[in-house]
């Protein structure tokens, strides 16, 4: 395959600039719209203002990480991710009422390439070089696609999905309860999952944990109850690794080979 080279843009949160959200632009015939570049949705999302039009496949119900929501499929025209060419996708349309909703780039495509992520630099390349210092290692994906890496919190060992459509890093309230010594509790920060819901979450600092033998610097988190969606997946996660997590290094995940990488970035 060809490298795609795609520049990302990074969006830092209103209220906390240590939180942000990854945007890469899309091609949808003569426009040129944002979608959240998100590989924790296991499906691609476009609003209703963009896809109103795009013929309807089926219907079904989804959940998200604060919520259940009915889900339209539509057919989604050819799309363009850089000189990438993407066709014969089928997309969840947002609700038309859910002004909080965004375009996302899931999972039903990333999961065809191999995606080099520097937030640093904001640029995402597909089906490139490894280009990491850290040797390759076997990566989990459950069946639709998410990546599982194992976190070391204090001596032992958590689950975690790599996120980037995450903004925040989320922890499971049973991993706080059990190293409480590793979380601060602060002020309480709003949350957004994938269809838009927001909601006032409890927010901690987590002490520094260790992923692959690289040790990540302490960041602020959002305890979520989780057990909604880990009901929904073949493999629990106690973790969302999200930007405050993934803004730490350089990551080399292809997943068509199960194999990933990182380098963690100079500070």
């Amino acid at each position: 395959m060809v490298a795609t080279h795609l520049p990302l843009d990074v969006v830092p949160d209103e209220d906390d600039p240590l939180c942000a959200t990854v945007w890469v632009t899309v091609q949808v015939g003569e426009d040129r719209i944002p979608f959240v570049l998100d590989s924790g949705a296991r499906r691609s999302q476009v609003r209703a203002d963009v896809a109103s039009n795009w013929p309807v496949l089926s219907e079904d119900r989804s959940h998200t990480v604060f919520s259940e929501l009915q889900s339209v499929y539509v057919a989604a025209p050819p799309l363009l991710l850089g000189e990438l060419r993407i066709e014969g996708l089928e997309v969840s349309r947002a609700p038309g009422d859910d002004a909080g909703a965004h375009n996302l780039l899931g999972l039903d495509v990333l999961r065809h390439h191999s995606c080099l992520l520097n937030l640093a630099e904001q640029t995402l390349t597909l089906d490139g070089p490894t280009d990491t210092t850290g040797a390759t290692m076997p990566l989990y994906l459950d069946d639709v696609g998410h990546a599982y890496l194992d976190v070391v919190v204090e001596s032992a060992t958590a689950s975690a999905v790599w996120d980037t459509g995450a903004g925040i890093t989320v922890v499971n309230p049973s991993l706080i309860a059990q190293h409480p010594q590793m979380f601060n509790e602060v002020e309480p920060t709003s949350g957004t999952d994938g269809a838009g819901q927001t909601q006032q979450t409890p927010t901690y600092i987590m002490g520094p944990v260790s992923i692959a033998g690289v040790t990540f610097q302490t960041q602020k988190v959002a305890a979520v109850d989780l057990s909604a969606a880990n009901a929904t997946l073949d493999r629990p996660m106690d973790l969302i690794l999200g930007y405050p997590t993934l803004c730490q290094a350089t990551w080399y995940m292809d997943f068509p080979r199960r194999q990933w990488a990182l380098s963690l970035l100079p500070r």
